[in-house]
């Protein structure tokens, strides 16, 4: 069973992508759930891919086991 509590602790203590990028707004890509884009660190002088979830092709079909797997690797990545 999920721990709500440690979930929602872990969602408090996340950084959020948006407070660590500026965006281009330049697509340089797509997939079948989301978009890539241009990506500048805040902190660093270098460029890098966003890639955003279209949530809204996701919602009612649940997250397939590849894009579940792609979510994790990239959380791990940071």
């Amino acid at each position: 069973m999920i721990d709500r509590d440690f979930i929602a602790e872990l969602d408090r203590k996340r950084e959020k992508v948006e407070a660590l990028f500026d965006y281009e707004g330049f697509k340089i890509g797509r997939g079948t759930y989301g978009h890539v884009f241009k990506a500048f660190p805040k902190t660093k002088n270098r460029l890098f891919p966003k890639k955003e979830y279209a949530l809204k092709l996701i919602e009612g079909q649940g997250f397939s086991t590849s894009a579940c797997r792609e979510i994790a690797l990239l959380r791990e990545l940071k």
